[in-house]
């Protein structure tokens, strides 16, 4: 069973828009962090990271097993040291209003990992690849009431444009 948050705010960004100032302490980042293509066997510590977002992990194995196979789909890990400590799910979908974009999609550090400039560095991972497969549009679906996410989204350079409505399909 999923569970919604009900009505979520949508920001967009347009990538070529978009920019991103590293400072020293995100130049340290890159260093000693990298970011790499998730691979099966990551499974564990993705459930692990996941459920750090939702209480739900019932579909975290089916889910990811899809997203790896899925062609317009990307899942990637942040790794310190050889530890995986965040991950991002973001895929490309085509609108006839919006063209090309890039959907951010379950963006998590491990909370031990937090307020290091480690989501902004996995934002900005995806931004650059949007960039460079040139995309029209960055696309991240937050729940209204996370006005911390908010801000984060924000100061990465997306903006507030418009809400977004789910249905949740029960099935038996």
């Amino acid at each position: 069973m999923s569970s919604c948050s009900g009505l979520v705010v949508l920001l967009l960004a347009n990538p070529v828009e978009s920019s991103y100032m590293s400072d020293n302490r995100n130049e340290h980042i890159d260093r000693i962090c990298s970011i790499r293509n998730a691979h099966a066997d990551d499974a564990g510590r993705i459930k692990e990271l996941y459920a750090q977002l939702s209480t739900d992990v019932s579909n975290v194995d089916r889910d990811f097993t899809l997203l790896l196979n899925d062609v317009n789909a990307k899942c990637y890990i942040l790794e310190e040291k050889g530890t995986s400590i965040g991950m991002v799910i973001c895929y490309v979908r085509s609108s006839l209003s919006s063209g090309k974009n890039m959907v951010i999609d379950d963006l998590v550090i491990d909370h031990q990992h937090r307020r290091r400039g480690l989501g902004s560095l996995m934002m900005q991972h995806c931004i650059d690849l949007a960039k460079a497969e040139g995309l029209d549009c960055v696309e991240v679906a937050c729940s209204r009431s996370k006005s911390e996410l908010h801000r984060f989204y924000e100061g990465m350079g997306l903006k507030h444009r418009m809400r977004l409505y789910s249905l949740i399909i029960e099935h038996a």
